[in-house]
Parts: C-alpha cells; structure tokens; sequence
C-alpha cells in the first residue's frame, strides 16, 4: 500500500503473512472503508465458520420484510448430528425461534442452529443474495457436516480477504441491504463469544461485549477448521471504525504450524490496534 499513515500497518502485516512459508495468508485492514493495509488480499481460501454471516444475512433480510420470521419455531436437526462448536446440542429445548438460532450461530458457532436456519431458508437463497452483492467466490458452500465424502463441498466456505473485509465493513456502517439488516448482523456478531485471534488485542469480555467496552466496540466472526483460521470484524474507536479480514490456510505442520498461525492472528490485532492509538487511551 502506497499511503503513508498506513505504511507501519502494512509493514507488520507482510511480516507476519511471510514468517513462515507454510502459512498461506490473506489479510485485508480498511479505515472508514478505505484500503490501509493488505497482503494477498484476493486469494481464495477455506474460510470455515466465517461463511455463516452470508446465512444471517439472508435470515435479518427475511425478518426485516416479514417480522414474525423472527418467532418462527424450528426444531433441532436430527439428520446428522453435528456436535463439535455450539451450545443447542446440550439445552433440552427440542425446538427454538429464528432470532434465537441466529444469537447461538453468531454467537457460538453453533452448527446444530447453523443447519436448521440453512435447512430452512435454503443455500440457494444464501448463495443468490451473496451474488446481489457482488461476490462469486467469496460464498458459503454447504451446510455443517461430521465429515465430507467425495461429493460434498471440501470446505463449509471459501473467500477472499478482500471481499470479507468490505461485506463487514458495510454492515458495520449500515450499508449491507438495509441499516435495519447492518444493526441485526451487528448486535448477533457482536455477541461472538470468539475473541481468540484478531480481537484479542482488544482485551473485551468475550461472553459480553454487546455494549462499548471503553473506548472500543468490537464484532467479529470467526472460523476454524482441519488448517484454517479465520476471523473477519470490525472495530470502532471514538470516531474511527477500523475493518478487518484474515485468513490463514496450511496444510501439514500439525501443532507447530496452528500455533504460529494464532500468533499471526494475535500480531495483526496488535497491529491494528497500534494504528488506532491516536484514537485509543492507552492501556496496561
């Protein structure tokens, strides 16, 4: 990136997306939607959960045309039993409404609401209202499954760095469909209970931070799946409002090769929050 202010941002990003060969990074940072800092921002990588915020997006569009969506009471999958990220599989509730599946899928991952809000409204419907925004690449590619065969998609979702980072930006100034649409996103991603990678740096209660934390208000989304990390969000700052999208993909390394990736994650939310000090009291 050629922009002077940008220049100690972009210099830490390259650093941490070329300390090791076996990570493949795709990292975009804007400030008030304007590129500040990228690296291989148009790769396309498996992007895991992130690809979730493409399914509420169409579930908010759908409660914004027809309220009563909201309360529409939808059981618990019994098909496959998708039981690693999310909180349903252990509530007894054998049926819970929309807007409640949409709080546990943003908030927690949850795959079990993930697939009955996808089992509902159709990926059709998700994969046609990504195309309206201008994304073919970028797009969530299946529902949550155990394992994949031969004839599933290999990845939940694929996307690029840049796409991701201008999808959350207009959510986070109200310009995704609707500012009714952009304040739904916001208020079930900012109870995303994930503040392990980029958001770390910014130190919020990550089981409540709905409401401004300081000087910060943050939501995010994240994924994680078999060498992929991913974490796309915004973060607002008095009067800036930083957007980020970084993904990180690898294949072998085990153990090693996740950690280093972690710490790439945490390094750019430093990074980030560095080029937000003028705006940011300092902090222990």
């Amino acid at each position: 990136m050629s922009d002077a202010p940008g220049r100690p941002l972009q210099a830490a990003v390259e650093t941490i997306a070329l300390a090791r060969d076996d990570l493949a990074w795709s990292i975009r940072v804007s400030r008030e939607g304007v590129p500040r800092a990228a690296f291989d921002d148009v790769a396309v990588l498996p992007t895991a959960s992130v690809g979730k915020i493409l399914l509420l997006a169409e579930v908010a569009r759908r409660i914004e045309r027809e309220p009563s969506f909201a309360a529409v009471s939808l059981s618990k999958p019994t098909v496959e039993a998708v039981s690693e990220a999310g909180l349903w599989q252990y509530l007894a509730s054998p049926a819970l409404p929309v807007a409640d599946l949409a709080c546990l899928a943003a908030g927690l991952s949850d795959n079990l609401a993930t697939n009955a809000l996808m089992g509902h409204v159709g990926l059709d419907a998700v994969q046609s209202l990504a195309r309206s925004f201008g994304l073919r690449e970028t797009m969530l590619l299946d529902r949550v499954r155990v394992r994949r065969g031969p004839h599933d998609p290999p990845h939940l979702s694929v996307g690029r760095a840049s796409d991701w980072c201008e999808i959350i930006d207009r959510v986070a100034c109200g310009r995704l469909l609707s500012p009714a649409v952009s304040a739904m996103l916001r208020f079930w991603l900012a109870g995303n209970a994930d503040c392990s990678m980029v958001a770390a740096a910014f130190d919020v209660d990550p089981l409540a931070h709905r409401q401004d934390e300081g000087d910060i208000a943050l939501f995010n989304k994240t994924g994680s799946d078999a060498g992929t990390r991913a974490d796309v969000g915004s973060v607002f700052c008095r009067d800036a409002r930083v957007s980020y999208a970084a993904i990180v993909h690898w294949q072998g390394g085990g153990k090693e090769a996740e950690t280093s990736a972690l710490a790439g994650m945490r390094a750019l939310g430093r990074a980030i929050r560095d080029d937000l000090s003028e705006h940011l009291d300092a902090r222990p």
